[in-house]
């Protein structure tokens, strides 16, 4: 090789070890900068939504609120975090939610809205007096303030919020401005504001996949939240055994949910939205176990604490408390593993709130077995290629010591039937190849039978997860008669699989009559999020036979992943026939609720209604479940003779 070519060699590496030189500093520098610029951004904190902003004086409450971005920790604090655009008051830290507006009725607020996200108009929406106008916003540009004078207007739960940039679903934001929303809340003048009552807001966070269109609301990564974090990051609740429990609901984001409360009844004293709120009387209050609150919806709720242990409050659309919308990069659990570290922290994610009732010392002992309880065994196996590729997973009566064959399950579960007030324990052994629970759903009963498994407890006893070739016994003694299911508690396949049932409790020396209580279980036939609806475990049921005079129950029950906002009638022709409503969530309706309606109504998920029919003359009905866009899902016949 020539002198010339090896310097001609030696010069070109040189020069270009120094161009990768030069580009790994700029890369270098580049990687500093966009850390230094991150780390200028505003802190925002989780609000509590304990403390009212804002200055109050002479019946005049001033606040001065700033809109801007910065770095939110939705989870752990550790983790990178997420720029949004969030409400603060000026000189404080910016917050998620914003800052809690609440005041008296007859109080003016003068407020004023500084904007100081570039190049984005901030539109704000519930400024204004109640009742109110959803269409009366206004626009603060960037860098500009807007100050706003108003009467606080009728007594009620309410809240704002505002947008920027445009990418809506159903009218709400989804994205980097999808968490500038707050409480606006209106008291009763002279009436103190009890410390012990909890405000939360949820909320959605959504990353929006290339080519976004809002119909489809397709996320790369999405969350739901209470008061700013999500689960297992929520805010944990401690009462007292015997406390009363006040709480207000808002739903900011742009979906409904059904919410759940395990071990307890709870009272809705009023629903509303942004604009409005109406404030039920003692007649119009009623119970729930699960009640819906529709996007935009705000409600507020009692409850008694009135047993030890540990519980959930939580939207029972398995899309929103799944491992799916975690949003860090750790590994969701293996349901299918033998081993999992802990269900209730791994197993779940999103849209949940932890509850700790403390007794009078700690967590009461577990409860003694009586001597005289009955007792019922529930297997849980699998049943190869139910759902095409899919096996089915459900559960089988063991009929005294008849063992069941391998692959027998129903679906539905079999009908379990208790008698209140009589002790009872069930106990569930499982064959299928992943671990499971069973949630014993709308039940009164202690925390650690719950079926929540590493979360549910009693004494120092935690409950545990069942795992393959082992079983559990879950003890109850019904303290009231009606509808009640039982299903899984894993967030996974094993729900679509079948792993549900019916639970029917009846008053002492009453019989329950298939001829008559008429069970409808709605759920979805497979694994599949896609999967077609169920009734009865069939998507063609068979013709239902009715006898013209006779007094029948029908008892129905929404156990599917996500319709929450399913509607099931009995339909003569065109038009719905007559029932009378007597039950919601096993509890009876007051005698001015239990009233003679047309025979359509919607049944969240996790929901349980029942209603009376007797039908005058005899002809062709059908039962009709349809979903929220109208369209029918199912149809069963039903013939009068």
């Amino acid at each position: 090789m020539s002198k010339q070519l090896s310097l001609a060699l030696v010069i070109l590496m040189i020069t270009l070890a120094r161009d990768v030189c030069a580009q790994s500093a700029a890369q270098q520098v580049n990687s500093t900068a966009a850390q230094h610029n991150e780390s200028d951004l505003a802190l925002i904190l989780a609000n509590t939504n304990r403390n009212r902003a804002g200055k109050l004086h002479n019946g005049v409450l001033t606040i001065a609120l700033v809109a801007k971005e910065g770095r939110w920790y939705p989870e752990d604090d550790k983790d990178p975090g997420i720029t949004v655009q969030a409400l603060g008051e000026e000189g404080h830290p910016l917050q998620i939610p914003g800052p809690m507006i609440r005041v008296a009725a007859g109080t003016e607020i003068r407020a004023t809205i500084k904007n100081i996200i570039s190049n984005s108009t901030l539109v704000m929406h519930g400024f204004h007096s109640r009742p109110g106008d959803s269409a009366d916003s206004f626009e603060v540009p960037p860098g500009q303030t807007r100050a706003m004078r108003f009467k606080a207007g009728e007594v009620g739960t309410y809240y704002y919020y505002a947008t920027t940039t445009g990418l809506l679903v159903d009218g709400k934001p989804v994205y980097s401005d999808s968490q500038l929303y707050g409480a606006f809340i209106v008291d009763p003048p002279g009436k103190p504001v009890s410390a012990d009552e909890r405000i939360f807001i949820i909320g959605f966070w959504g990353e929006p996949v290339d080519n976004f269109k809002p119909d489809d609301a397709d996320f790369k990564r999405s969350t739901f939240l209470f008061n700013g974090k999500s689960w297992p990051y929520t805010e944990r609740l401690m009462y007292t055994a015997g406390q009363s429990v006040n709480w207000r609901l808002i739903n900011a984001s742009y979906e409904g949910h059904p919410l759940h409360l395990h071990g307890f009844y709870y009272q809705v004293n009023s629903k509303g939205d942004i604009e409005h709120d109406h404030i039920y009387n003692e007649q119009e209050r009623r119970r729930a176990v699960t009640e819906f609150l529709p996007d935009g919806g705000t409600m507020s709720m009692t409850w008694a604490a009135e047993r030890a242990g540990r519980w959930l409050f939580h939207c029972h659309m398995i899309a929103h408390i799944s491992p799916e919308v975690r949003l860090t990069s750790r590994p969701a659990p293996d349901h299918n593993a033998h081993e999992q570290q802990n269900h209730a922290i791994e197993g779940m994610a999103g849209l949940i709130l932890g509850i700790d009732v403390k007794g009078t010392g700690d967590f009461p002992k577990p409860a003694k077995e009586a001597t005289a309880r009955r007792e019922i065994t529930l297997i849980a196996q699998e049943q190869p290629g139910r759902f095409d590729k899919f096996p089915g997973q459900g559960f089988v009566l063991k009929e005294r010591d008849t063992e069941p064959a391998a692959n027998q399950i129903s679906i539905p579960g079999p009908t379990v039937v208790l008698t209140r007030g009589e002790p009872v324990g069930i106990k569930i052994i499982n064959k299928l190849h992943d671990e499971t629970s069973v949630h014993w759903h709308g039940i009164e009963l202690e925390s650690y039978f719950d079926g929540v498994a590493d979360w549910g407890r009693t004494g120092t006893s935690i409950t545990p997860i069942i795992k393959p070739g082992g079983s559990f016994t879950a003890e109850m003694t019904p303290p009231r008669a009606g509808t009640f299911l039982y299903h899984t508690h894993m967030h996974n396949q094993q729900l679509g699989s079948g792993m549900f049932g019916p639970l029917i409790v009846m008053e002492p020396g009453e019989k329950f009559d298939p001829s008559t209580d008429k069970i409808m279980l709605i759920s979805v036939g497979g694994p599949d999020d896609d999967s077609a609806s169920l009734l009865n475990g069939s998507d063609k049921p068979e013709t239902m036979q009715l006898s013209v005079g006779v007094k029948y129950r029908f008892r129905l029950i929404n156990i599917t992943y996500n319709n929450a906002r399913l509607v099931v009638s009995l339909v003569a022709g065109d038009s719905p026939v007559d029932w009378r409503a007597v039950a919601k969530d096993g509890a009876n309706l007051s005698s001015s609720q239990a009233v003679t309606e047309p025979a359509r109504q919607q049944l969240t998920v996790g929901e349980t209604r029942d209603f009376e029919f007797r039908p005058a003359q005899a002809g062709d009905l059908r039962f009709e479940v349809r979903n929220s866009a109208g369209v029918v899902r199912i149809t069963m016949p039903v013939q009068v003779r």
